[in-house]
């Protein structure tokens, strides 16, 4: 593996100046019209990573903008050059063939949409404490996905984001957990038993609708709302409640 440290890529070679001058009517007066500016834009490779460089707060922060190694196991890095990496991007791993495990980096906040959809090998994924919120479709039609391993800080499962996950079988979502949104597990057919953390409010519509083979759901003590077809299709399901909880208060 080459390390190719802060080197930029010009993607746009030209800088355009556009400047006009206006004569005011009836008083002959020039007035210099405000100079446009488009600016140069780079992208910055790091061994087999591509990344940008954001301002945040008066903060730099680097978001991986795509993988372009080869590499089964991948670590995504905790710096580069000293800033922290905070976000992956946008489909920066999207039906990335050659991924089986992937480590997310301490500093990680968040995983874009559609970050590593359709990977299809993709069996192992580690989420550092530092995440978040997975955003849509982050890792939906990861066919071989089959173990989650989760940090203490997530709080949002965005719509999509482990839809058609199909070799999943048990799952726990964790007590940092607030929101799972729309078809976060649609059509995970092997999916077998699920528990839900404390601090779940909110299940969207479809949440786990086509999870066919869901035989077994523990409810936290929080869910207020249940979304329509949440569990659609779940026919041989058992709903267990937390002790302490008499029951389902307003789901529906």
């Amino acid at each position: 593996m080459r390390t190719k440290k802060g080197k930029g890529i010009l993607l746009c070679t030209g800088v355009a100046i556009l400047g006009a001058v206006a004569m005011l009517e009836g008083n002959g007066i020039a007035k210099q019209m405000v100079p446009t500016q488009a600016y140069a834009a780079t992208t910055n490779t790091y061994e087999d990573f591509e990344y940008e460089v954001n301002t945040n707060e008066n903060n730099k922060e680097v978001t991986i903008t795509k993988y372009t190694g080869s590499d089964a196991s991948v670590t995504v890095p905790d710096t580069i050059d000293g800033l922290p990496v905070t976000r992956v991007g946008e489909r920066a791993f999207n039906a990335n063939g050659q991924i089986v495990s992937v480590q997310i980096g301490k500093n990680v906040k968040s995983i874009g949409r559609y970050a590593f959809s359709s990977s299809g090998n993709l069996k192992t994924v580690q989420l550092s404490n530092a995440v978040t919120i997975l955003e849509r479709g982050a890792f939906s039609d990861c066919k071989n996905l089959k173990e989650i391993i989760w940090g203490n800080g997530l709080e949002t499962l965005e719509n999509d984001v482990f839809a058609n996950c199909a070799n999943l079988t048990t799952l726990t979502i964790p007590g940092s957990v607030i929101t799972v949104g729309e078809s976060a597990f649609y059509g995970c057919s092997n999916l077998i038993e699920v528990t839900i953390g404390d601090q779940v409010t909110s299940i969207g519509n479809s949440a786990f609708q086509n999870a066919v083979n869901l035989t077994k759901l523990t409810l936290g003590n929080n869910v207020a709302t249940l979304g329509e077809r949440a569990f659609a299709g779940c026919t041989n399901l058992t709903v267990t409640v937390q002790p302490g909880r008499n029951d389902c208060g307003n789901c529906t």
